[in-house]
């Protein structure tokens, strides 16, 4: 037994010597003061010496015994260990989904709003044990849901996602980037990582938004949807939709744009693409970065705890301090 024991807390045995010498002090001043027994006549120890009082020299012993034990139960004297989970650190993800109108083009079938959803859905499959939150935005960003583990209420969200949803048209990239940062700062995320899925241009505020998310501890990846050579934007009256010189608007995917402002945010871009290979690429990232640390699943490793069972003592110390209010005990 006394092999196995493990003591959490050592330097308070340190403790123990100057109260053995104070101990040993007290002992053999009391013992000194009633050495004169040994000299004075037992008729006139009465009047010249104090009384004797065995009882406080228990006392005194109980006290100093107590004290030891108080001293011994705070350096944890521990001899069992019971295994505990292991608590790591999760990964966090907004995923920042483009709603403005040209995301109905087709120049990627069926359009470039359902090749973003598929690819989401496969984004949510993939990332196992990330805690994803999820932005829409168009001239404004809208919240779909806040950061969560929840893959299928975020799956569930999918269907209902399309350029509908957005009552103005337009596309604020920096809106939506600030919202997302908000979105994790709120959720007391000090790192984790921007998903942006777009086809948006690319002006300096979203440079400058991205390059300001980065340095909050956030990174900002960008997928790219859509091809270089576009598709013509129509209205709501599915006419051709013109500029003010009268030429079809023709959206084009910029992903060298794109790239500048995934740079600046020190994230990652691509294309989409039908491989995997987009979504993989900002998984990996999102596990590769630091982030705090909360309960993993019910596979993860456990770790040995040391079991601490003096707080049983407690009572028995208790007991023995009622000796110091004894009357009569005097050091």
């Amino acid at each position: 037994m006394i092999d196995s024991i493990h003591w959490l807390r050592p330097l308070w045995l340190l403790a123990i010597f100057p109260l053995l010498v104070l101990w040993w002090w007290v002992i053999r001043h009391r013992l000194a003061s009633s050495a004169w027994e040994n000299f004075v006549d037992p008729e006139l120890q009465p009047f010249v010496l104090a009384p004797s009082s065995k009882g406080s020299r228990i006392g005194i012993h109980v006290l100093f015994i107590t004290w030891l034990i108080g001293l011994l139960v705070l350096a944890g004297p521990v001899w069992e260990q019971q295994p505990v989970p292991v608590y790591e650190a999760r990964p966090s993800m907004l995923v920042v989904m483009d709603i403005s109108p040209s995301m109905d083009l087709d120049d990627l079938a069926p359009s470039r709003m359902q090749r973003a959803v598929f690819k989401l859905s496969d984004l949510l499959d993939l990332a196992k044990g990330i805690e994803i939150g999820m932005l829409v935005f168009a001239e404004r960003p809208y919240v779909v849901s806040p950061l969560t583990d929840d893959v299928s209420t975020l799956q569930a969200f999918l269907p209902s996602i399309s350029t509908a949803l957005a009552p103005v048209r337009g596309s604020q990239l920096n809106l939506a980037i600030d919202r997302a940062v908000e979105l994790l700062q709120q959720a007391k995320k000090p790192d984790g990582q921007i998903v942006l899925i777009t086809d948006s241009d690319v002006s300096e505020r979203d440079i400058d938004a991205a390059r300001a998310a980065f340095d909050a501890g956030f990174r900002v990846s960008v997928i790219g949807v859509g091809t270089r050579n576009g598709a013509p934007l129509r209205d709501a009256q599915g006419n051709f939709a013109r500029n003010a010189n009268g030429d079809v608007v023709i959206p084009k995917l910029n992903m060298v744009e794109l790239g500048k402002l995934s740079q600046a945010g020190g994230g990652i871009s691509s294309t989409i693409s039908a491989s995997g290979a987009d979504i993989k690429s900002v998984v990996e990232l999102s596990n590769a970065s630091p982030v705090n640390a909360i309960e993993t699943s019910s596979d993860t490793p456990v770790s040995d705890y040391w079991v601490e069972h003096t707080v049983w003592v407690l009572p028995l110390f208790l007991l023995l301090g009622l000796g110091v209010f004894r009357k009569g005990l005097v050091l």
